[in-house]
């Protein structure tokens, strides 16, 4: 009985400790807040400053994701504000192992300082229009679109990019787009007539990871390139969540 009991344990041990996905986060969870700590306080041999030390003493948990390896695996990305508004975010990696009593940084801090100062608390931040996380919003934001008109509009390209750091991120975007009223009998978009005619969209994007449906259309307005305004293609809030 003893044994049957003891493999039993062990068996639950390995389970334990077995490699899983990485699985994404609510930021807000307490879960993080003493990861966190320890990413933001850690210093070693050859850590002569911790990242609150150089990047301020103020800083937020804004994206967070768990990895179930020998213990847990948390990776998070730190927002530091010092005292003249500069940010820094951080991505960085914190292993507990409880069974050790240990938890401790798990590899070197990737940090990225903003070179202009915060403008307000939370406000937005030009970024970079061609990253895959601009990209999946702006394809994300068109579909939307889509559901809600008449028309069927093509991303073509987009103009620029901002992005503000909430629960979550908002990404405002400025979009070119083409409009066809064809394409949805076309079962290949390569074979689509595109009206040579483009509309200028203004969007905003809010996008939560670590849910299932990450993505909410929450305002949008769209005009001709003579700044005509679209009427059936404005709308300042919507319900579209995917």
């Amino acid at each position: 009985m003893k044994l049957f009991i003891l493999a039993v344990t062990a068996g639950l041990v390995s389970c334990q400790i077995i490699p899983g996905g990485v699985v994404q986060q609510d930021p807000n969870n307490p879960m993080f807040r003493k990861p966190a700590r320890v990413a933001a306080t850690y210093t070693d041999n050859q850590t002569t400053q911790s990242l609150s030390a150089q990047y301020g003493p103020r800083y937020q948990v804004v994206a967070a994701s768990t990895q179930i390896v020998a213990g847990t695996l948390y990776r998070m990305t730190l927002k530091f504000t010092n005292a003249q508004q500069i940010v820094t975010l951080c991505d960085v990696a914190v292993l507990e192992q409880p069974w050790l009593n240990y938890i401790g940084l798990s590899g070197t801090p990737e940090c990225r300082t903003s070179n202009v100062k915060k403008q307000v608390l939370g406000g937005y931040q030009y970024v970079n229009k061609t990253s895959p996380e601009v990209h999946a919003s702006a394809s994300f934001a068109v579909d939307a679109i889509n559901t809600q008109s008449n028309s069927f509009y093509i991303l073509i390209e987009v103009i620029s990019a901002q992005q503000q750091i909430v629960a979550g991120i908002n990404y405002k975007l400025v979009l070119s787009v083409a409009n066809t009223s064809s394409c949805r009998n076309y079962g290949s978009l390569l074979k689509c007539p595109v009206n040579q005619r483009k509309l200028i969209c203004d969007v905003v994007v809010w996008d939560q990871p670590w849910r299932s449906k990450r993505y909410q259309l929450t305002s949008f307005h769209c005009k001709t390139s003579s700044s005509r305004r679209v009427g059936f293609l404005s709308k300042h809030r919507s319900s579209n969540i995917f």
